[in-house]
């Protein structure tokens, strides 16, 4: 489909940012890639999707399977995208604050949709489903190339270090404000560390290895894919130095909520042990005094 050529003022303030998407019946105004928002609205109902400006650069998806499939999601009832999208995120540990940052949505509508399925405008729509299907496609591919490229952590804060990303080139990104992906324990990992921690307190560096192994290994399982992929859990991923400071946070927790346990509450003194004395602050009755009756006067 060949966009028409519009001419106007040069004053004028065009909107080149309405695109269509190849092989749907689809149009969104938004673009996929490198974008960045201005205008932001604090109004929960409206989100920075609103504020992309015409000087963005336009990257439309190239594959044809995902506008297809971004197309059938939007035909479907949007509660049941919305519950597959959130089944998906929940199962890789995926926080929304990192679709938030991806597509420019707001978090509260975003929750509210993925929750309670509270309708959402189709341009919003469609942008979520592009970044669900680029994400999908983004962890197949770290998954299958998980062999080749191999893991290296940081001796510091034991983080993969590697080759970018390929959601870095699929999905559409804003302007970085320097926050990152944090990593997140996933519930089967915590299981196998909680069941660690009544056994051992302080497991040895041999027992944390053997921990990490289990923890990458349940994670794995609960994606689908083989303990030898586990690579490609990407920021998921679990570490020595992570299962370390596992241990000595629960530690610490432990010992403050041992200390509030065993301490006393201070200035209070039950009514029932210790009678209350009256000082003569405390309202007290007068006593009632009875005055003597005056005998009337004889009359003589």
């Amino acid at each position: 489909m060949e966009s028409e050529t519009v001419g106007t003022h040069p004053n004028h303030h065009v909107d080149e940012s309405w695109i269509t998407l190849q092989h749907t019946n689809v149009s969104a105004p938004f673009n996929y890639c490198n974008r960045q928002f201005q205008g932001v609205s604090e109004d929960d109902s409206l989100d920075r999707s609103e504020g992309i400006k015409e000087d963005l650069s336009i990257r439309e998806l190239t594959d044809e399977n995902d506008n297809f499939e971004v197309n059938n999601m939007l035909k479907e009832d949007s509660w049941i995208s919305a519950k597959m999208i959130k089944e998906y995120m929940g199962t890789h540990n995926i926080p929304q604050r990192e679709v938030v940052d991806a597509t420019g949505l707001n978090q509260s509508h975003l929750s509210q949709h993925l929750n309670k399925g509270t309708p959402m405008k189709l341009q919003k729509r469609s942008l979520l489903y592009h970044w669900f299907v680029c994400k999908k496609r983004a962890v197949e591919i770290n998954f299958q190339n998980s062999s080749i490229i191999g893991k290296r952590t940081s001796a510091f804060e034991g983080e993969i270090v590697g080759e970018s990303s390929d959601f870095d080139r699929l999905t559409p990104r804003v302007e970085q404000k320097g926050r990152r992906n944090r990593f997140r324990w996933g519930p089967a990992s915590q299981r196998v560390l909680q069941d660690a921690f009544k056994r051992q307190k302080n497991p040895s560096k041999e027992e944390r290895e053997l921990l990490v192994s289990e923890c990458n290994r349940v994670e794995c399982l609960k994606r689908g894919v083989g303990p030898e992929n586990a690579a490609g859990l990407g920021t998921n991923l679990v570490t020595e130095v992570r299962v370390y400071n596992w241990f000595a946070n629960r530690r610490k927790e432990e010992a403050f909520k041992s200390k509030i346990s065993k301490a006393k509450p201070r200035n209070f003194i039950r009514q029932q042990e210790k009678p209350r004395i009256f000082d003569s602050f405390d309202y007290q009755e007068a006593p009632e005094i009875h005055e003597p009756k005056r005998k009337r006067p004889q009359m003589v």
